[in-house]
């Protein structure tokens, strides 16, 4: 639930900005997002070493999250689904992109 709501206030964020400043947004997340995730994502799961390494890797993943969740058809983590617009969502999954 924790996840959903940090997604969402992080689409929140991202809905009234035009296409352009959006997507210069998202790549500044998505910098280094990756190696961040994967060296330090059990912190999520396990409480990190160091006051507020958890809270950092969190917001990491729910800005990449945020990130995929404007790609047609959104993605899918964790058994939740994330799209910052379902309709998009929904016509990718029937062109099969």
């Amino acid at each position: 639930m924790t996840l959903q709501l940090a997604v969402s206030i992080e689409q929140m964020k991202l809905a009234g900005m035009t296409p352009a400043d959006r997507a210069a947004v998202l790549t500044s997340w998505t910098d280094g997002a990756a190696d961040i995730i994967a060296s330090h994502g059990d912190d999520v799961l396990y409480r990190g070493p160091h006051k507020g390494d958890t809270a950092k890797v969190f917001t990491v993943l729910a800005r990449a999250i945020t990130a995929l969740s404007y790609t047609p058809g959104g993605l899918t983590f964790a058994g939740q689904h994330f799209c910052a617009d379902h309709t998009i969502c929904r016509a990718a999954d029937t062109t099969g992109n």
